[in-house]
């Protein structure tokens, strides 16, 4: 289907339908996604993390947008990816690393903001700078699906914000951030605000807020997602298992230019470790995924299915996210007011591809 037709399909005005409709679509196949390396250093240890190169589109290469959708949606669709959702330190590292910076679109608030043709209006302005920049750049021989494209919108986010399980208008408490930019600096009480990780000189039109439900939606909360598997690389030989995207014990890069030894750690693992967190959050350890969204084996024809196929969510640690919290099918939720492949599947990596080819090319030119 391409985007007019899912546009059809989907309707002009929110519901937790609608919100069904986009999960389908993506099970179903109908989507653009393309995953590129980002690269995060701490101390002597590198870690190779990949993101989507632009926000989910549906549609097919010649006709798609990028649809908004509510942050339980987004988990959803992440775990069909066997993916995870961003924190605010991800999205300041995608932004920092990004080829292609669009200044942000958020300017379609109102009564319409979770409209489809709101986010397909938003979309559309988003790629009018992004076609002129990649031109201006990189000129017409580079494969766009290669470019890393931030911001575009704003992100859901994991947070530990969301430790405690918090409510917000009686339902589960959501984290967006995002709206990055360098060219204007922080307004107090209205923003831009500055960044988690990156202020002076970024500044994020949406800090780490907690003011939706994870029913909200608008034209801006596109979904960007990142890829379970992480490789690091470290001074010492360690041990780890091999997966698709990365190989245990091979020669890798690290932040000095020597070469140490890589394993493969799922961004679960990560996240939770007292010594690994900093390379994905900013203020302490974080539980990678939604607390009130159930995880779902991946169901249709997502990236899921081409690398750690069946690999599970083990429960949070008590620590990280209150057992207990609210869990249960769509929930009809009102738009809240705001104040403000591409390829279609992931194909088998090489080993070790994330300090080769990719990082050569586009990554280390741009840091």
């Amino acid at each position: 289907m391409n985007g007019t037709e899912i546009r059809a399909y989907l309707g002009n005005k929110y519901s937790a339908a609608r919100e069904a409709k986009i999960l389908e679509m993506v099970r179903q196949g109908h989507y653009l996604l393309n995953w590129v390396p980002i690269h995060i250093d701490m101390g002597p240890r590198r870690a190779t993390l990949f993101t989507s190169n632009d926000a989910i589109r549906l549609g097919d290469v010649s006709n798609s947008f990028r649809p908004g959708m509510t942050q339980r949606t987004e988990q959803q669709i992440a775990d069909e990816l066997n993916a995870v959702l961003g924190t605010p330190k991800l999205s300041d590292e995608t932004y920092r690393q990004a080829q292609i910076r669009p200044k942000p679109c958020l300017h379609y608030g109102g009564p319409h903001m979770a409209d489809t043709d709101t986010m397909i209006k938003h979309s559309a302005a988003v790629d009018a700078q992004v076609g002129p920049l990649i031109q201006d750049l990189y000129g017409p021989e580079v494969d766009p699906r290669e470019l890393l494209i931030a911001p575009v919108g704003k992100d859901w986010s994991n947070s530990r914000r969301l430790i405690g399980s918090p409510m917000v208008h009686g339902q589960p408490a959501a984290i967006n951030y995002g709206g990055h930019r360098q060219d204007m600096g922080p307004i107090p009480k209205t923003g831009p605000f500055p960044s988690a990780t990156m202020y002076p000189p970024v500044v994020v039109h949406q800090s780490e807020g907690r003011a939706h439900s994870y029913g909200h939606t608008d034209y801006s909360q596109g979904g960007r997602f990142y890829m379970r598997l992480v490789e690091i690389c470290e001074p010492a030989p360690l041990s780890g298992m091999g997966r698709m995207g990365c190989q245990a014990g091979v020669s890798c890069r690290l932040p000095d230019g020597t070469t140490g030894q890589s394993r493969c750690v799922d961004i679960y693992d990560v996240a939770q470790d007292a010594e690994l967190w900093p390379l994905v959050s900013h203020n302490g350890p974080v539980y990678m995924r939604h607390f009130a969204v159930p995880w779902e084996k991946p169901q249709g024809t997502g990236a899921g299915h081409s690398i750690w196929q069946g690999f599970s969510v083990t429960p949070p640690p008590k620590s990280l996210v209150e057992p207990g919290g609210p869990v249960g099918p769509p929930v009809e939720v009102p738009p809240e007011p705001s104040g403000i492949s591409l390829a279609q599947r992931l194909g088998v990596f090489g080993a070790s591809l994330a300090t080769s080819w990719f990082g050569t090319k586009w990554i280390t030119s741009r840091r």
